[in-house]
């Protein structure tokens, strides 16, 4: 049952003033991370992800994330990634809410496709683990950089399908960690 749950990822949207729109999102999937500094340890197979961004325009969007890796034997969740994140989506816009015909405007478009977008994300990694039996760490505190791809896709009315691949690798700072996720994830805009 944890495994299935594991895979949701519930992408909730809000529709702020104008055309705009925010989205907040969380769920998990797969993914693993590892952290070095005296020692190496690697948690995984699962990660989960949580955020929030702002659709500038109909291709770019500008946010904030908190990625985790997470462990089921033993229960952990120590590595883990915050920062500022941009996603560009090409060639494609971003997803939207899909509407019946007798919903819409006279003189509207809509159009309903796969969007298929890259990104990246900047900010902080940090892994807090317990030191081995020898008293070393793999304790890690830095700058990590992140590259991501995948698409999103309105199936019917605000529910939707996302998958998204995910690379994370520290750039400054003690130690060193990286991560490798890929999520399913079901979507859903408010």
């Amino acid at each position: 049952m944890l495994r299935k749950l594991s895979l949701v990822f519930l992408f909730v949207s809000v529709n702020s003033f104008g055309d705009e729109l925010a989205r907040i999102y969380f769920g998990g999937g797969f993914g693993t991370a590892s952290a070095s500094n005296e020692i190496q340890r690697s948690e995984g197979p699962y990660g989960m992800l949580a955020g929030i961004d702002y659709v500038f325009t109909t291709k770019v969007s500008l946010g904030v994330e908190h990625l985790r890796s997470v462990s089921l034997s033993p229960a952990a969740s120590s590595i883990s990634y915050s920062g500022l994140t941009a996603t560009f989506y090409y060639p494609g816009n971003s997803p939207t809410t899909v509407y019946k015909a007798d919903e819409l405007r006279p003189g509207t478009m809509m159009t309903r496709d796969i969007s298929t977008y890259l990104g990246a994300s900047i900010g902080f990694a940090q892994a807090s683990m317990l030191p081995d039996v020898t008293g070393k760490s793999a304790n890690v505190a830095g700058v990590y950089g992140a590259f991501r791809g995948g698409f999103d896709f309105t199936l019917i009315g605000r529910l939707g399908v996302r998958n998204q691949i995910e690379i994370t690798q520290t750039l400054l700072g003690s130690g060193k960690s990286t991560g490798f996720y890929y999520l399913i994830c079901l979507s859903y805009i408010l």
